[in-house]
């Protein structure tokens, strides 16, 4: 697929998407998520104008309180069982060429202290 604000590439089971807004710092503004949404990736549910995100933000995050607890481990079990099943070889390969997030030098991996409870 050829896409104005992004690279996308697909191999195997791994997509590859790039923002491709050097100019604008890769922010994410029209048409890129038109264009996420487009590659039918599943990153991104809905793009709202930026007037109604903090209300459309509320609601998504009450939806997400009124899930059972039951439901959500369960869920958190599923989601660890495909990563396990995976041997998370798609997130390091993935990262690899970059050098960012679990394959970057010590000093340029995420914070594990930068936890939001």
């Amino acid at each position: 697929m050829l896409f104005g604000t992004l690279l996308y590439a697909v191999d195997g089971a791994i997509a590859n998407i790039t923002l491709n807004r050097p100019g604008s710092l890769n922010t994410i503004v029209p048409p890129m998520p038109d264009e996420i949404e487009a590659a039918d990736c599943g990153l991104i549910n809905k793009a709202v104008p930026f007037a109604e995100l903090e209300a459309t933000v509320q609601q998504t995050a009450r939806q997400l309180a009124s899930i059972p607890l039951s439901q959500l481990s369960a869920m958190k079990l599923i989601v660890n069982q495909a990563y396990e099943n995976m041997g998370l070889a798609a997130v390091a390969r993935h990262d690899a060429p970059f050098a960012d997030y679990s394959q970057g030098p010590p000093g340029e991996q995420p914070d594990p202290r930068n936890v939001i409870r």
